[in-house]
Protein backbone atom coordinates (compact mmCIF):
# COMPACT_ATOMS: atom_id res chain seq x y z
CA UNK A 1 0.00 0.00 0.00
CA UNK A 2 2.84 2.38 0.85
CA UNK A 3 4.56 1.65 -2.48
CA UNK A 4 1.32 2.16 -4.42
CA UNK A 5 0.74 5.45 -2.60
CA UNK A 6 4.26 6.65 -3.40
CA UNK A 7 3.79 5.72 -7.09
CA UNK A 8 0.54 7.62 -7.26
CA UNK A 9 2.19 10.63 -5.61
CA UNK A 10 5.06 10.59 -8.14
CA UNK A 11 2.63 10.32 -11.07
CA UNK A 12 0.58 13.18 -9.66
CA UNK A 13 3.66 15.40 -9.29
CA UNK A 14 4.85 14.57 -12.82
CA UNK A 15 1.40 15.33 -14.28
CA UNK A 16 1.33 18.61 -12.33
CA UNK A 17 4.83 19.48 -13.65
CA UNK A 18 3.77 18.80 -17.23
CA UNK A 19 0.66 20.93 -16.81
CA UNK A 20 2.74 23.77 -15.40
CA UNK A 21 5.45 23.42 -18.07
CA UNK A 22 3.11 23.71 -21.08
CA UNK A 23 1.96 27.25 -20.41
CA UNK A 24 5.57 28.20 -19.52
CA UNK A 25 6.61 27.48 -23.14
CA UNK A 26 3.91 29.83 -24.33
CA UNK A 27 5.49 32.58 -22.22
CA UNK A 28 9.05 32.14 -23.62
CA UNK A 29 10.39 35.52 -24.76
CA UNK A 30 10.81 35.78 -28.53
CA UNK A 31 14.23 35.71 -30.11
CA UNK A 32 15.02 39.25 -31.21
CA UNK A 33 16.90 39.33 -34.51
CA UNK A 34 18.28 42.81 -35.17
CA UNK A 35 18.82 43.77 -38.80
CA UNK A 36 20.67 46.86 -40.04
CA UNK A 37 18.06 48.75 -42.08
CA UNK A 38 19.70 51.47 -44.21
CA UNK A 39 16.52 51.66 -46.35
CA UNK A 40 14.20 52.10 -43.36
CA UNK A 41 12.15 49.92 -41.03
CA UNK A 42 9.30 49.21 -43.48
CA UNK A 43 11.60 47.85 -46.18
CA UNK A 44 13.51 45.85 -43.57
CA UNK A 45 10.33 44.21 -42.26
CA UNK A 46 9.17 43.34 -45.75
CA UNK A 47 12.52 41.73 -46.57
CA UNK A 48 13.12 39.80 -43.37
CA UNK A 49 9.75 38.92 -41.81
CA UNK A 50 9.50 35.79 -44.00
CA UNK A 51 12.90 34.69 -42.67
CA UNK A 52 11.68 35.27 -39.10
CA UNK A 53 8.59 33.16 -39.83
CA UNK A 54 10.76 30.38 -41.25
CA UNK A 55 13.00 30.38 -38.17
CA UNK A 56 10.02 30.37 -35.79
CA UNK A 57 8.67 27.31 -37.60
CA UNK A 58 12.10 25.61 -37.64
CA UNK A 59 12.89 26.23 -33.96
CA UNK A 60 9.32 25.33 -32.87
CA UNK A 61 9.78 26.29 -29.21
CA UNK A 62 10.77 29.92 -30.00
CA UNK A 63 9.40 32.73 -32.06
CA UNK A 64 11.72 35.09 -33.92
CA UNK A 65 11.03 38.79 -34.15
CA UNK A 66 12.79 41.17 -36.57
CA UNK A 67 14.11 44.39 -35.00
CA UNK A 68 15.01 46.98 -37.70
CA UNK A 69 18.01 49.10 -36.66
CA UNK A 70 19.39 52.29 -38.10
CA UNK A 71 23.15 52.84 -38.03
CA UNK A 72 22.77 54.77 -34.77
CA UNK A 73 20.42 52.17 -33.26
CA UNK A 74 22.99 49.39 -33.67
CA UNK A 75 25.12 50.78 -30.84
CA UNK A 76 22.32 51.05 -28.29
CA UNK A 77 20.72 47.79 -29.43
CA UNK A 78 23.90 45.83 -28.79
CA UNK A 79 25.00 47.72 -25.68
CA UNK A 80 21.60 47.42 -23.97
CA UNK A 81 20.96 43.79 -24.98
CA UNK A 82 17.92 44.73 -27.02
CA UNK A 83 18.70 41.98 -29.55
CA UNK A 84 19.89 38.36 -29.32
CA UNK A 85 21.27 38.13 -32.86
CA UNK A 86 22.19 40.85 -35.32
CA UNK A 87 22.74 41.05 -39.08
CA UNK A 88 24.90 44.03 -40.01
CA UNK A 89 27.57 45.19 -42.40
CA UNK A 90 31.20 44.06 -41.91
CA UNK A 91 32.58 47.34 -40.53
CA UNK A 92 29.90 47.60 -37.84
CA UNK A 93 30.44 43.95 -36.99
CA UNK A 94 34.17 44.50 -36.45
CA UNK A 95 33.43 47.48 -34.20
CA UNK A 96 30.76 45.63 -32.18
CA UNK A 97 33.04 42.61 -31.90
CA UNK A 98 35.78 44.75 -30.38
CA UNK A 99 33.52 46.73 -28.05
CA UNK A 100 30.86 44.24 -26.98
CA UNK A 101 32.24 40.79 -27.78
CA UNK A 102 29.69 39.72 -30.38
CA UNK A 103 30.76 36.81 -32.61
CA UNK A 104 29.85 35.84 -36.17
CA UNK A 105 27.99 32.56 -36.62
CA UNK A 106 27.14 32.80 -40.36
CA UNK A 107 27.94 34.85 -43.47
CA UNK A 108 25.21 35.87 -45.89
CA UNK A 109 25.25 34.62 -49.49
CA UNK A 110 23.57 37.37 -51.50
CA UNK A 111 21.70 36.77 -54.73
CA UNK A 112 23.06 39.70 -56.73
CA UNK A 113 24.45 37.21 -59.29
CA UNK A 114 23.80 33.66 -60.40
CA UNK A 115 24.85 31.19 -57.71
CA UNK A 116 25.08 33.88 -55.03
CA UNK A 117 28.12 35.73 -53.73
CA UNK A 118 29.78 35.77 -50.32
CA UNK A 119 32.07 38.69 -51.23
CA UNK A 120 31.32 42.24 -52.21
CA UNK A 121 32.92 45.63 -52.73
CA UNK A 122 32.21 49.10 -54.05
CA UNK A 123 31.64 50.55 -57.50
CA UNK A 124 32.88 54.01 -58.55
CA UNK A 125 31.28 55.37 -61.71
CA UNK A 126 30.74 58.43 -63.91
CA UNK A 127 28.86 59.21 -67.10
CA UNK A 128 30.24 57.31 -70.08
CA UNK A 129 30.59 60.55 -72.08
CA UNK A 130 32.64 62.27 -69.34
CA UNK A 131 36.07 62.13 -70.99
CA UNK A 132 37.67 64.26 -68.25
CA UNK A 133 37.57 61.29 -65.88
CA UNK A 134 39.39 58.03 -66.54
CA UNK A 135 41.14 57.26 -63.23
CA UNK A 136 40.48 57.89 -59.57
CA UNK A 137 43.06 60.67 -59.54
CA UNK A 138 40.95 62.55 -62.08
CA UNK A 139 38.25 62.90 -59.41
CA UNK A 140 40.25 65.59 -57.59
CA UNK A 141 38.35 68.87 -57.75
CA UNK A 142 35.15 67.09 -58.85
CA UNK A 143 31.72 66.76 -57.24
CA UNK A 144 31.19 63.32 -55.70
CA UNK A 145 28.10 61.62 -54.24
CA UNK A 146 28.20 58.36 -52.26
CA UNK A 147 25.67 56.30 -50.34
CA UNK A 148 25.40 56.51 -46.56
CA UNK A 149 28.65 57.63 -44.92
CA UNK A 150 28.55 54.51 -42.71
CA UNK A 151 28.09 52.13 -45.64
CA UNK A 152 30.96 49.68 -45.93
CA UNK A 153 30.70 48.58 -49.56
CA UNK A 154 29.38 51.87 -50.88
CA UNK A 155 31.84 54.14 -49.05
CA UNK A 156 34.49 52.64 -46.72
CA UNK A 157 35.77 50.21 -49.37
CA UNK A 158 35.82 53.08 -51.89
CA UNK A 159 37.51 55.46 -49.47
CA UNK A 160 40.30 52.93 -48.90
CA UNK A 161 41.09 52.90 -52.64
CA UNK A 162 41.27 56.69 -52.62
CA UNK A 163 43.50 56.55 -49.55
CA UNK A 164 45.92 54.14 -51.24
CA UNK A 165 46.27 56.56 -54.17
CA UNK A 166 46.96 59.52 -51.90
CA UNK A 167 43.51 61.06 -52.36
CA UNK A 168 41.72 62.62 -49.40
CA UNK A 169 38.08 62.83 -50.55
CA UNK A 170 37.16 65.14 -47.67
CA UNK A 171 39.77 67.63 -48.83
CA UNK A 172 40.51 66.99 -52.51
CA UNK A 173 36.98 66.81 -53.93
CA UNK A 174 35.12 69.98 -54.85
CA UNK A 175 32.10 68.61 -52.97
CA UNK A 176 31.52 65.32 -51.15
CA UNK A 177 27.94 64.42 -50.24
CA UNK A 178 26.06 61.30 -49.11
CA UNK A 179 22.56 59.94 -49.75
CA UNK A 180 21.06 56.78 -48.29
CA UNK A 181 19.20 55.92 -51.53
CA UNK A 182 21.22 54.09 -54.16
CA UNK A 183 18.86 55.22 -56.89
CA UNK A 184 19.39 58.88 -55.92
CA UNK A 185 23.17 58.50 -56.26
CA UNK A 186 22.90 56.84 -59.67
CA UNK A 187 20.40 59.41 -60.96
CA UNK A 188 22.57 62.32 -59.76
CA UNK A 189 25.54 61.04 -61.79
CA UNK A 190 23.41 60.16 -64.81
CA UNK A 191 21.75 63.60 -64.86
CA UNK A 192 25.06 65.48 -64.42
CA UNK A 193 24.36 66.91 -60.96
CA UNK A 194 27.69 65.42 -59.83
CA UNK A 195 30.63 64.13 -61.86
CA UNK A 196 30.96 60.77 -60.09
CA UNK A 197 29.50 58.56 -57.37
CA UNK A 198 29.82 55.21 -55.59
CA UNK A 199 27.46 52.42 -54.52
CA UNK A 200 27.96 48.84 -53.37
CA UNK A 201 28.78 46.32 -56.08
CA UNK A 202 25.74 44.82 -57.83
CA UNK A 203 23.46 47.84 -57.48
CA UNK A 204 24.04 49.09 -61.03
CA UNK A 205 23.36 45.61 -62.44
CA UNK A 206 20.15 45.46 -60.39
CA UNK A 207 18.91 48.77 -61.82
CA UNK A 208 19.80 47.71 -65.36
CA UNK A 209 18.01 44.36 -64.90
CA UNK A 210 14.92 46.18 -63.61
CA UNK A 211 14.90 48.42 -66.70
CA UNK A 212 15.52 51.54 -64.59
CA UNK A 213 18.92 52.29 -66.14
CA UNK A 214 20.47 51.86 -69.58
CA UNK A 215 23.70 49.87 -69.59
CA UNK A 216 25.41 52.42 -71.87
CA UNK A 217 24.91 55.50 -69.71
CA UNK A 218 27.50 54.91 -66.96
CA UNK A 219 31.16 53.88 -66.99
CA UNK A 220 32.99 52.12 -64.13
CA UNK A 221 36.16 53.93 -63.03
CA UNK A 222 39.20 51.63 -62.75
CA UNK A 223 37.07 48.52 -63.00
CA UNK A 224 38.59 45.38 -61.49
CA UNK A 225 38.27 41.84 -62.79
CA UNK A 226 38.57 39.32 -59.95
CA UNK A 227 38.30 35.69 -60.91
CA UNK A 228 34.91 34.19 -60.09
CA UNK A 229 33.32 37.54 -59.29
CA UNK A 230 31.01 38.73 -62.09
CA UNK A 231 29.76 42.01 -60.63
CA UNK A 232 31.20 45.38 -61.71
CA UNK A 233 33.44 46.83 -58.98
CA UNK A 234 36.33 49.24 -58.42
CA UNK A 235 37.57 48.09 -55.01
CA UNK A 236 38.98 45.07 -53.29
CA UNK A 237 36.47 42.43 -52.27
CA UNK A 238 35.42 41.81 -48.67
CA UNK A 239 33.25 39.19 -46.88
CA UNK A 240 29.48 39.71 -47.04
CA UNK A 241 27.30 40.73 -44.08
CA UNK A 242 27.74 38.48 -41.01
CA UNK A 243 25.02 37.22 -38.70
CA UNK A 244 26.37 37.47 -35.14
CA UNK A 245 25.21 36.36 -31.73
CA UNK A 246 25.40 38.53 -28.65
CA UNK A 247 27.57 37.60 -25.72
CA UNK A 248 24.50 36.83 -23.61
CA UNK A 249 22.89 34.59 -26.25
CA UNK A 250 23.07 30.84 -25.35
CA UNK A 251 25.47 28.90 -27.53
CA UNK A 252 23.09 25.99 -28.10
CA UNK A 253 20.39 28.39 -29.32
CA UNK A 254 22.82 29.99 -31.80
CA UNK A 255 23.78 26.52 -33.08
CA UNK A 256 20.13 25.58 -33.65
CA UNK A 257 19.40 28.86 -35.41
CA UNK A 258 22.51 28.45 -37.59
CA UNK A 259 21.47 24.94 -38.63
CA UNK A 260 18.02 26.20 -39.59
CA UNK A 261 19.44 28.98 -41.79
CA UNK A 262 22.06 26.78 -43.45
CA UNK A 263 19.30 24.31 -44.33
CA UNK A 264 17.29 27.05 -46.04
CA UNK A 265 17.21 26.61 -49.85
CA UNK A 266 17.83 29.46 -52.28
CA UNK A 267 14.37 29.08 -53.84
CA UNK A 268 12.50 29.26 -50.52
CA UNK A 269 10.05 32.03 -49.85
CA UNK A 270 12.27 33.47 -47.09
CA UNK A 271 15.33 33.63 -49.38
CA UNK A 272 13.39 35.15 -52.28
CA UNK A 273 11.86 37.85 -50.10
CA UNK A 274 15.19 38.59 -48.40
CA UNK A 275 17.02 38.80 -51.75
CA UNK A 276 19.64 36.25 -50.70
CA UNK A 277 20.47 32.71 -51.76
CA UNK A 278 21.58 31.20 -48.48
CA UNK A 279 24.10 31.18 -45.64
CA UNK A 280 27.56 29.71 -45.07
CA UNK A 281 29.86 29.30 -42.10
CA UNK A 282 31.42 32.65 -41.14
CA UNK A 283 34.23 33.92 -43.34
CA UNK A 284 37.44 35.53 -42.10
CA UNK A 285 36.89 39.26 -41.64
CA UNK A 286 40.59 40.12 -41.39
CA UNK A 287 40.46 42.17 -44.61
CA UNK A 288 37.76 44.36 -43.05
CA UNK A 289 39.98 44.95 -40.02
CA UNK A 290 42.80 46.03 -42.36
CA UNK A 291 40.51 48.44 -44.20
CA UNK A 292 39.42 50.10 -40.97
CA UNK A 293 43.03 50.24 -39.77
CA UNK A 294 44.12 52.06 -42.94
CA UNK A 295 41.29 54.59 -42.56
CA UNK A 296 41.65 54.81 -38.76
CA UNK A 297 37.97 54.13 -38.26
CA UNK A 298 36.38 52.50 -35.21
CA UNK A 299 37.62 50.47 -33.48
CA UNK A 300 41.00 51.58 -34.86
CA UNK A 301 40.76 55.35 -34.37
CA UNK A 302 44.04 55.27 -32.45
CA UNK A 303 45.74 52.69 -34.66
CA UNK A 304 49.43 53.52 -34.82
CA UNK A 305 49.12 56.02 -31.99
CA UNK A 306 50.50 54.86 -28.67
CA UNK A 307 49.70 56.73 -25.45
CA UNK A 308 52.58 57.93 -23.32
CA UNK A 309 51.91 55.52 -20.40
CA UNK A 310 51.63 52.59 -22.81
CA UNK A 311 54.80 53.62 -24.62
CA UNK A 312 56.66 53.86 -21.31
CA UNK A 313 55.36 50.46 -20.26
CA UNK A 314 56.36 48.79 -23.52
CA UNK A 315 59.71 50.48 -24.03
CA UNK A 316 60.90 51.45 -20.55
CA UNK A 317 64.49 50.11 -21.05
CA UNK A 318 64.91 52.24 -24.17
CA UNK A 319 63.23 55.19 -22.52
CA UNK A 320 65.50 54.91 -19.48
CA UNK A 321 68.61 54.61 -21.66
CA UNK A 322 67.49 57.56 -23.76
CA UNK A 323 66.83 59.67 -20.69
CA UNK A 324 70.28 58.79 -19.30
CA UNK A 325 71.94 59.72 -22.58
CA UNK A 326 69.89 62.90 -22.72
CA UNK A 327 70.97 63.91 -19.22
CA UNK A 328 74.58 63.07 -20.10
CA UNK A 329 74.37 65.15 -23.26
CA UNK A 330 72.88 68.04 -21.29
CA UNK A 331 75.72 67.87 -18.75
CA UNK A 332 78.31 67.69 -21.53
CA UNK A 333 76.66 70.54 -23.38
CA UNK A 334 76.52 72.66 -20.21
CA UNK A 335 80.21 71.92 -19.52
CA UNK A 336 81.19 72.75 -23.08
CA UNK A 337 79.20 75.98 -22.96
CA UNK A 338 80.83 76.96 -19.68
CA UNK A 339 84.33 76.19 -21.01
CA UNK A 340 83.51 78.04 -24.20
CA UNK A 341 82.44 81.07 -22.16
CA UNK A 342 85.71 80.94 -20.20
CA UNK A 343 87.72 80.58 -23.40
CA UNK A 344 85.87 83.51 -24.88
CA UNK A 345 86.62 85.68 -21.86
CA UNK A 346 90.28 84.59 -21.87
CA UNK A 347 90.51 85.25 -25.58
CA UNK A 348 89.06 88.72 -25.13
CA UNK A 349 91.48 89.44 -22.29
CA UNK A 350 94.47 88.19 -24.29
CA UNK A 351 93.34 90.16 -27.28
CA UNK A 352 93.13 93.30 -25.12
CA UNK A 353 96.59 92.61 -23.66
CA UNK A 354 98.04 92.03 -27.12
CA UNK A 355 96.43 95.21 -28.36
CA UNK A 356 97.88 97.10 -25.39
CA UNK A 357 101.27 95.51 -25.96
CA UNK A 358 101.18 96.45 -29.64
CA UNK A 359 100.22 99.99 -28.67
CA UNK A 360 103.13 100.18 -26.20
CA UNK A 361 105.53 98.72 -28.77
CA UNK A 362 104.39 101.27 -31.30
CA UNK A 363 104.76 104.03 -28.72
CA UNK A 364 108.26 102.80 -27.80
CA UNK A 365 109.29 102.65 -31.43
CA UNK A 366 107.88 106.12 -31.95
CA UNK A 367 109.87 107.48 -28.99
CA UNK A 368 113.02 105.72 -30.17
CA UNK A 369 112.53 107.14 -33.62
CA UNK A 370 111.99 110.64 -32.18
CA UNK A 371 115.06 110.21 -29.98
CA UNK A 372 117.12 109.03 -32.91
CA UNK A 373 115.93 111.98 -34.92
CA UNK A 374 116.80 114.30 -32.02
CA UNK A 375 120.18 112.71 -31.55
CA UNK A 376 120.83 113.00 -35.24
CA UNK A 377 120.38 116.74 -34.88
CA UNK A 378 122.68 117.04 -31.84
CA UNK A 379 126.41 117.47 -32.38
CA UNK A 380 128.56 116.91 -29.33
CA UNK A 381 132.26 117.26 -28.57
CA UNK A 382 134.00 114.50 -26.79
CA UNK A 383 137.46 113.25 -26.12
CA UNK A 384 140.73 115.23 -25.55
CA UNK A 385 140.76 118.64 -27.31
CA UNK A 386 144.26 120.23 -27.84
CA UNK A 387 144.15 123.99 -27.04
CA UNK A 388 146.86 126.65 -26.93
CA UNK A 389 147.54 127.66 -23.39
CA UNK A 390 148.21 131.21 -24.46
CA UNK A 391 145.88 132.23 -27.27
CA UNK A 392 143.43 129.50 -26.64
CA UNK A 393 143.28 128.29 -30.26
CA UNK A 394 142.30 124.70 -30.85
CA UNK A 395 144.11 122.25 -33.12
CA UNK A 396 141.99 120.03 -35.37
CA UNK A 397 142.73 116.50 -36.52
CA UNK A 398 144.71 117.80 -39.52
CA UNK A 399 146.97 119.91 -37.33
CA UNK A 400 145.49 123.31 -38.16
CA UNK A 401 144.78 125.81 -35.41
CA UNK A 402 141.40 127.48 -35.22
CA UNK A 403 139.79 130.04 -33.04
CA UNK A 404 137.74 128.50 -30.28
CA UNK A 405 134.40 129.81 -31.62
CA UNK A 406 135.23 128.64 -35.12
CA UNK A 407 136.05 125.14 -33.95
CA UNK A 408 132.96 124.83 -31.74
CA UNK A 409 130.71 126.20 -34.48
CA UNK A 410 132.07 123.64 -36.92
CA UNK A 411 131.60 120.68 -34.58
CA UNK A 412 128.33 121.66 -32.87
CA UNK A 413 125.12 123.50 -33.62
CA UNK A 414 126.04 126.24 -31.18
CA UNK A 415 126.06 129.87 -32.38
CA UNK A 416 128.16 132.63 -30.85
CA UNK A 417 127.28 136.22 -30.00
CA UNK A 418 130.17 138.50 -29.11
CA UNK A 419 130.48 140.87 -26.16
CA UNK A 420 133.04 142.09 -23.58
CA UNK A 421 133.42 141.09 -20.03
CA UNK A 422 134.15 143.85 -17.48
CA UNK A 423 137.83 143.09 -17.18
CA UNK A 424 138.34 143.21 -20.93
CA UNK A 425 136.21 146.28 -21.28
CA UNK A 426 138.25 148.14 -18.64
CA UNK A 427 141.40 146.99 -20.32
CA UNK A 428 140.42 147.81 -23.87
CA UNK A 429 138.22 150.77 -23.29
CA UNK A 430 139.41 152.43 -20.06
CA UNK A 431 137.84 155.76 -21.04
CA UNK A 432 134.45 154.10 -21.14
CA UNK A 433 134.82 152.36 -17.84
CA UNK A 434 136.55 155.09 -15.75
CA UNK A 435 133.27 156.17 -14.20
CA UNK A 436 132.70 152.76 -12.72
CA UNK A 437 135.50 153.40 -10.28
Amino acid sequence: MVKIGRSLLVCLLCWRGICLAEPAQENVAPIKLGVLAPQGAAVCQALWNPTAAYLSDCLKDHTVKIIPLSYADVYSGVANRQVDFILLNPSLYVEMEAKYGISAILTLRNSRSRGGQTLYGGTIFCRDDNHAISTMRDLKGKRFLAVNENSFGGWFAVWREFHDQGINPYRDFKTLEFDSETRTVVDAVRDGHVEAGSVRAGEIERLIAAGELKDTVLRIIERRHDAGYPLMHSTRLYPEWPLAKMRHTPTDLSKRLSMCLMALSSDSQAARHGDYSGWITPLNYRSVHECLMDLRLAPYEEHGRVSLPEALRQHWPWVLSTMFLLVLLIVIAFTVLRLNAKLTQTSKRLHAELSERRRMEQERERLIQELQESLAKVKTLSGLIPICSNCKKIRDDRGYWHQVEEYIHEHTDAEFSHGLCRECARKLYPELTSDEK
